[in-house]
């Protein structure tokens, strides 16, 4: 997670990154920024094959011109959980899913509530995951397990009976869209794993984003909006065209109804086009 000052965050349109196993430099870029406090955040995934790298994260203003990047050493030490499903609740409760969308970025936020910290003295960490974070290797509409995700921890948050349940939050934000349509921050379904003190798995907590109707339709109407206009669509864009009229087409017929009605038809218009395409 890049914390990033208000004043380099208006100068940013989007950030690139990418992991090395020596700290290289950036080449021909302005010098690297070093305050980075966190008054916003953008979330980078990293992923077990690279704990132990090198991260260079470089700023594109919107007209595409770097202005600046940072290299970070990861180091995050991944360790190897242990996994006896017999011994593994499934809990119900505890856990808050929640989210909230505008025109520039979907968040959602998750948190382990105070109740239940409480309750469950022997939870030490947690770990959040996506079902679309599998999306290069799994289907997440069929394998999304606790097998799958907890054999190697990446990254841990920690729960403490010091903290309040605000405190014990995580965010994860949507602001790049290239390819937005394979990000796992559009409601989907989340696992949260709890592990002990020796990180051993412990429990888990698997739902959905708990959005309201009009968050929701939102939620669609942010993705519409990031497709290509009718007159450049090209068969290029079929998975994203596809991934975001699947989602609304979930959509209720009163959901349908708040998403904005200068958005509804971009949708649909966008699909036809796209038999045509495969058609001519």
């Amino acid at each position: 997670m890049l914390g990033l000052s208000p004043t380099i965050f208006r100068e940013t349109d989007h950030a690139e990154y990418y992991f090395s196993v020596i700290p290289e430099e950036a080449l021909d870029l302005e010098k690297e920024r070093e305050s980075f406090p966190t008054d916003y955040r953008v979330t980078f995934p990293i992923y077990p094959g690279h704990v132990k790298d090198y991260m260079t994260i470089i700023l594109f203003n919107k007209n595409g011109a770097p202005i600046g990047y940072k290299t970070i050493k990861l180091d995050l030490h991944a360790k190897y959980t242990t996994l006896d499903m017999s011994t593994i609740t499934k809990y119900s409760e505890g856990v808050n899913i929640t989210g909230v969308s505008n025109s520039k970025y979907i968040r959602n936020s998750i948190s382990i509530t105070s109740a239940f910290v409480q309750q469950h003295p022997e939870v030490k960490y947690y770990t959040t995951t996506p079902n679309t974070a599998f999306y290069l290797i799994l289907d997440p509409t069929k394998d999304f397990t606790v097998e799958h995700i907890s054999s190697t921890v990446a990254y841990l948050n920690e729960v403490s009976n010091s903290y309040s349940a605000d405190e014990l939050s995580y965010e994860s934000y949507d602001y790049d869209d290239s390819p937005f349509y394979t990000q796992p921050n559009f409601e989907e379904e989340y696992m949260v794993i709890l592990y002990d003190s020796e990180l051993k798995v412990v429990g888990y907590y698997q739902g959905k984003t708990n959005l309201t109707d009009q968050q929701k339709a939102n939620n669609v109407a942010f993705k519409i909006g990031q497709l290509p206009t009718v007159d450049l669509l090209a068969l290029s864009d079929e998975a994203a065209v596809n991934w975001v009229y699947d989602r609304y087409m979930k959509l209720t017929d009163d959901q349908k109804k708040l998403v904005a009605v200068d958005t509804v038809p971009k949708i649909i218009e966008l699909k036809e086009k796209l038999l045509l395409l495969k058609q001519s």
